[in-house]
């Protein structure tokens, strides 16, 4: 996906979902069943751009829309978008 693909989902999102989302708004995002995302977050994927609140994780919206545009496989390198 190229990078101005990636930038046009972001602002969509970004209209849609505050900048941190918890795992059931990733899950919405991703399309993807809220059981894989617990499994991301428990394998580290998502430790680069992952914040816990007590229990509750917290994602960069934009970190993880780049994440999932790049095939969300193997663990994140990215860095949240300023």
């Amino acid at each position: 996906m190229t990078e101005e693909c990636i930038c046009l989902l972001i602002s969509d999102y970004a209209a849609r979902y505050p900048a941190l989302i918890d795992l059931a708004q990733a899950a919405e995002i991703s399309g993807r069943p809220l059981g894989t995302l617990h499994n991301w977050s428990s394998q580290g994927r998502f430790d680069v751009f992952k914040a816990k609140v007590g229990k509750r994780v917290q994602l960069c919206r934009d970190a993880f829309v780049r994440f999932i545009a790049g095939g969300g496989e193997g663990p994140a390198d990215v860095a949240p978008t300023p």
